[in-house]
Formats: C-alpha cells, sequence, structure tokens
C-alpha cells in the first residue's frame, strides 16, 4: 500500500487557544502531473501562523506514473486519516477540519469534499481546476498565458486523465448533480487567468445549491500567483487575508 507523506506545521501554541485551532489539510498545485507539498511551503506556514491552524501539507502521486484518479484516492486517504488522528497531528477530538489547495490542488479539495462530505467543515479552493470538458471565455481569453497557457494545461490533462474519464464527477467537479451537502467555501479566483470562468459556474452551482459561499476576485493576477510572494507580494497578502478570516469564521460560527 502507498504510504502518502505529509508535512505538519503548526501555530506557536502560546498564541492560540489548542481547542478551538482548526485542521486544515493542503493540497498543493501542478496540473496533477509537477511540483511537490515543499512547492507551496511558505504558503502552509503562513496559514498556520496567521489564522491559527494546524496545516497537514499533502504529498499525493503524480502523473503519468500514477493517473486519475490515484490523487483523489490520495486526497481522501488523507482527510480520513486527519479525521483518525486529530490528537497525532496536534489538534484535539473536537477540532473542525477543512480543505484546501490551489488549481489543482484545488480541484482535489473540491472533489475530497464530495467524497468525504462528512469529515469536513469548510473548503478553501484557490483559482481550482473544476471542469475538464468544456473551454469558456476565459479559456479563450488567456489561452497563452500568463504562466498557464492552455498548451501547457492541455498536456498535463493529456498526462493524467483520459477522454472518457473527464465526464466523471470525480475529475470535472462541476459535473456533480448535488451540491447541498457541501461545507462553507471560499473561492479565490485570478482575474488573468484561464481557469477564472469555471470558477465562476462552480460558485454559482453552489450559491443555487443554497451553500454558504464567498468568492473574491484578485485583479490584474495570472494563474500561480498565491505560489509566488515574492513577485505578487501585496496580493498575496490581500488573498491570506480573505482566507484566514474565512477560516475564522468558519470555526467560530
Amino acid at each position: 500500500m502507498y504510504t502518502i507523506p505529509v508535512t505538519i506545521y503548526k501555530p506557536e501554541s502560546e498564541v492560540c487557544d489548542k481547542s478551538t485551532v482548526p485542521i486544515v489539510v493542503y493540497f498543493h498545485g501542478g496540473g496533477n502531473v509537477i511540483k511537490s507539498r515543499k512547492t507551496n511551503e511558505n504558503v502552509c506556514k503562513l496559514l498556520a501562523r496567521d489564522t491559527p491552524c494546524i496545516v497537514v501539507n499533502v504529498e499525493y502521486r503524480l502523473a503519468p506514473e500514477h493517473k486519475f484518479p490515484a490523487n483523489n484516492d490520495d486526497a481522501k486517504r488523507a482527510v480520513e486519516w486527519v479525521s483518525e488522528n486529530k490528537k497525532e497531528v496536534g489538534g484535539e477530538s473536537d477540532s473542525k477540519i477543512g480543505v484546501a489547495g490551489d488549481s489543482a490542488g484545488g480541484r482535489l479539495a473540491a472533489v475530497v469534499c464530495h467524497d468525504a462530505f462528512s469529515l469536513i467543515d469548510f473548503a478553501v479552493l484557490v483559482y481550482p481546476k473544476v471542469d475538464f470538458t468544456k473551454a469558456n471565455k476565459s479559456t479563450e481569453e488567456f489561452r497563452f498565458g500568463p504562466l498557464l497557457p492552455k498548451r501547457r494545461s492541455d498536456w498535463y490533462a493529456e498526462q493524467y486523465i483520459t477522454e472518457e474519464e473527464k465526464n466523471l464527477p470525480r475529475a470535472s467537479v462541476i459535473l456533480n448533480k448535488d451540491f447541498s451537502y457541501l461545507p462553507p467555501t471560499l473561492i479565490i479566483v485570478a482575474e488573468h487567468d484561464q481557469l477564472r470562468d469555471g470558477c465562476y459556474e462552480y460558485h454559482d452551482k453552489l450559491k443555487a445549491a443554497g451553500v454558504q459561499v464567498q468568492l473574491e476576485l484578485i485583479k490584474g493576477v495570472p494563474h500561480s500567483y498565491w505560489s509566488l510572494p515574492g513577485a505578487f507580494k501585496e496580493n498575496c497578502q490581500i488573498t491570506n487575508a480573505f482566507i484566514t478570516d474565512f477560516i475564522r469564521k468558519c470555526v467560530t460560527s
């Protein structure tokens, strides 16, 4: 059986009440093909410090060696393990669990909200890829980038998934029939991103289903900006403020 490596980040104990600190299971981006949990290490450290929360940063399997739905299964297993081992990762038996991720990791976070909905109290989706099946206005508008040109995202998909599998809800999460049981969700959208309009559509699906959902558009930024705080310092600070405020509200409500 494959062992899923994780890195756990904890807030400073003196700045928080352990009984109210949530646990966030985090999935990195990279088109299901590249990157690792180290790629977004700084993001996880900042979330742990500023929210405060415990962040479990997951190293899931990647294509082309491990195709769909291998990383979906890893995401579900990771959430189940955290749910069963809250004290081992630094929380308490009543600690709330959230999921978060960016890009392909945002898709995993969205999918696992369906796969393990009874275990998850909130979700943070940063420019998630929610649909493999169709192009939309933003796909064409930003087909040459910046940072994520359509040619590259199509190549990622070719390594990861078959055309037939793209029509499954566990791949294209927007194709699920029922969203009413999903947890409170924050969606962060990059304005200059081919995934932008898919994020809008997913927000509308959740809202129509009566889910507590918040969407924040970060203007003037491309895909992947959140993992590049050196280049997008101010916008990353704005994004982190939205995320930490959302998680705090979910924990105290």
